[in-house]
C-alpha cells in the first residue's frame, strides 16, 4: 500500500530520524499512527527496538511487551525495577548469563539495548506512569547510566484518549495505594517521573484517512471530548437494531463472557456436523494465549478469525475468513479457509511464554518455560470484546453496551472502530452516563500540548 506522505507524517520522520529527541505521535482513530510507525521502521538506518503495552496488543503482532522483554514480574515497583539489574551487573551478568544466551542473541536484552538507537513504545493509552519509571530504572540500572532513558531515543506512539490503564483497587490494594501516595492516582504514562526530567516532543496527527462522514464525525469528536449532546445520542439511537441476522456484520460486547455466548449461538444454528479441535498444552502456570481456545469448535461456513501471520504471507493477523473444510495428509490435520475466492491453508501453532528471572540467593539464571499451547491460530469471529478490537478497524459492526460503559473513553474507543454511521448498529441505546472521561488527562494534555 502506498502511503501518502502528510506534511505532520514528515515532521515526525524528521524528528526521528535527525535528532535524538523523545518524541510521542499521537492523534485521533484513523490518523495511521501505526501506519506512520511502520514507514519510519522501513526507511530508517536507525536500530530500533519494538515493544507493547499490554500483552494483548504484543500478541496481535506477535511482538513483546515491556514485561517480558525486561523479565518484570507483574505489578512490580521501581525500587525492584533497579535492585534487580544492580544485581545483575554485580554477578551474574558477566557470568552465569553469558553461559546462557550467544553473544548479541534476541534473548539477551542488554546487548539488544546497547546496540540499539531507539526504542518505540506502542499503544501507549494502557502504559501507566509506574510501569514507564520501571522501565526508566531498569535502562539506568543495567546500563550503568543515569541519564532518563540511559539516555536512548524513546518514541511513544498512541491515542491516550482510548482505553485507559488497569488499576484495580479491589484485586491490588496495596497497588492502588502505591498509586495515590507516588502519582496521586493520576495513573497516565506522562505523569511518569521520567516525564518530567526528558524533554518530549509531541507530534499531534489531525489528517484522518478512510473517514468521509462529517456527521459520525462531530458525534465523536463530542463524545471525545465529554460533550456529547442530546442530538448526538439521538442519531446513535436510530440505529438499533430489533434482532441481529446479517452474516457479515460483527458484534462488538463489553464482556468475554457474552462474546463466547454469541460465538457458541451462532455456530449451533450452522447445519452442519461440529469439528472438535483440542490444543495440546503444558504449563507451569495455567495462563494461556488471551485469543485461543482450548477446545476450538468449527463448523463449515462458520466466521473465523486468524490469529497469526503466515510466514509465507497467505493471511495477515486479525483477518475475518470462512472456514470451507478440514483435511488430512496422513497423521497431520490442517484447515482451509476462504476469502473472496481465496482459499488458504492453515496448519496447528505453537505457542509458547518463557519466564527468565535471576535467583539472588542461588546467584543464577532461572528459565522457565511457564506453557505451551498447540492449536489452530484461528478463533470464531462473529463477536469480539472491545479490547481485543481496540487496534482494528471493521466493515460493519454492532454495538452491544450491555449494561452500561464501565471505563473512561469506552464508548468512543466503540464507535471509532467503524468509518461510517451507514455501517454502525446498535443493540442497546447509548445513555448519557455511557459518556466518561478524565479531568486528569485533560489537564496533562494541555500541559504536554497535545490536541484533544
Amino acid at each position: 500500500m502506498e502511503i501518502n506522505i502528510t506534511p505532520e507524517f514528515q515532521n515526525a520522520i524528521d524528528i526521528f530520524n535527525n535528532t535524538t529527541k523523545c518524541l510521542f505521535i499521537t492523534g485521533k482513530a484513523w490518523c495511521w499512527k501505526s501506519t506512520l510507525v511502520w514507514e519510519i521502521l522501513k526507511n530508517t538506518k536507525k536500530t530500533v527496538i519494538k515493544l507493547w503495552s499490554t500483552w494483548v496488543a504484543a500478541f496481535n503482532i506477535w511482538g513483546k511487551t515491556l514485561h517480558s522483554f525486561c523479565w518484570f514480574k507483574a505489578h512490580i515497583t521501581t525500587q525492584e525495577a533497579q535492585k534487580k539489574w544492580e544485581y545483575w551487573n554485580a554477578a551474574f551478568w558477566r557470568i552465569e548469563f553469558r553461559k546462557y544466551c550467544k553473544e548479541g542473541s534476541e534473548d539477551e536484552p542488554i546487548n539488544e539495548i546497547k546496540e540499539s538507537d531507539a526504542i518505540i513504545i506502542d499503544e501507549v493509552s494502557m502504559l501507566r506512569a509506574d510501569l514507564l519509571d520501571c522501565f526508566d530504572r531498569f535502562l539506568q540500572g543495567a546500563l550503568w547510566n543515569y541519564e532518563p532513558f540511559w539516555g536512548k531515543q524513546i518514541i511513544f506512539v498512541g491515542d491516550l484518549y482510548q482505553l485507559p490503564p488497569i488499576l484495580d483497587r479491589e484485586k491490588h490494594p496495596a497497588e492502588w495505594d502505591y498509586m495515590r501516595d507516588i502519582y496521586w492516582n493520576n495513573i497516565y504514562f506522562l505523569n511518569a517521573d521520567v516525564c518530567r526530567r526528558v524533554d518530549i516532543e509531541v507530534v499531534n496527527l489531525t489528517k484522518m484517512f478512510r473517514q468521509n462522514d462529517p456527521t459520525f464525525l462531530n458525534i465523536l469528536n463530542n463524545i471525545r471530548f465529554w460533550k456529547a449532546l442530546p442530538n448526538d445520542l439521538n442519531v446513535l439511537n436510530s440505529l438499533i437494531l430489533k434482532q441481529w441476522d446479517n452474516f457479515d456484520w460483527i458484534l462488538v460486547c463489553t464482556t468475554n463472557a457474552r462474546v463466547d455466548s454469541i460465538n457458541r449461538k451462532k455456530l449451533s444454528e450452522i447445519s452442519w456436523w461440529t469439528y472438535k479441535f483440542t490444543a495440546k498444552i503444558s504449563w507451569a502456570i495455567k495462563n494461556k494465549p488471551p485469543q485461543l481456545e482450548e477446545e476450538l469448535y468449527l463448523k463449515v461456513w462458520c466466521k473465523v478469525m486468524i490469529l497469526k501471520n503466515d510466514t509465507n504471507g497467505d493471511y495477515v493477523n486479525w483477518t475475518i475468513w470462512i472456514f470451507v473444510w478440514m483435511k488430512k495428509e496422513g497423521e497431520t490435520i490442517y484447515l482451509n479457509i476462504e476469502i473472496n475466492w481465496k482459499v488458504v491453508d492453515v496448519w496447528v501453532y505453537e505457542f509458547k511464554e518463557v519466564s527468565k528471572s535471576y535467583d539472588e540467593k542461588l546467584a543464577k539464571l532461572d528459565v522457565k518455560e511457564m506453557w505451551t499451547f498447540i492449536q489452530f491460530p484461528v478463533r470464531l469471529a462473529y463477536a469480539i470484546t472491545i479490547h481485543k478490537s481496540q487496534w482494528l478497524t471493521f466493515d460493519k459492526m454492532i454495538l452491544d453496551l450491555g449494561s452500561w460503559a464501565f471505563d473512561n473513553w469506552q464508548a468512543y474507543v466503540w464507535l471509532s472502530r467503524v468509518t461510517s454511521l451507514w455501517w454502525l448498529r446498535l443493540l442497546v441505546p447509548i445513555k448519557p452516563r455511557d459518556v466518561r472521561c478524565d479531568d486528569k488527562l485533560n489537564n496533562l494534555s494541555k500541559t504536554f500540548n497535545i490536541l484533544i
